[in-house]
């Protein structure tokens, strides 16, 4: 599991959520095919949704959980080898 929060408005729109999800798809790459990537986002936060469609991937469902509201986005990267 990865874990990324940028709370810091100085230090958003950066590139920091960008290196740290090629950092991740290379480190996958060297011992997977095919990965499944989950994204839970707070359903209110619209940057975050973004920039994960910017990604690839695509809303699943809401997922309410003690109170909260969050939107499960899914995306399936095949790796090359």
């Amino acid at each position: 599991m990865f874990s990324l929060m940028i709370a810091d408005d100085c230090k958003r729109r950066q590139g920091i959520g960008h290196k740290a999800y090629n950092f991740c798809l290379h480190k996958l790459s060297k011992s997977h095919k095919s990965v499944e990537l989950f994204a839970e986002v707070m359903t209110n936060n619209n940057p975050s949704i973004s920039f994960f469609k910017k990604l690839g991937f695509q809303e699943k469902k809401i997922v309410k959980e003690e109170g909260l509201c969050q939107l499960l986005l899914k995306k399936k990267v095949d790796f090359e080898k």
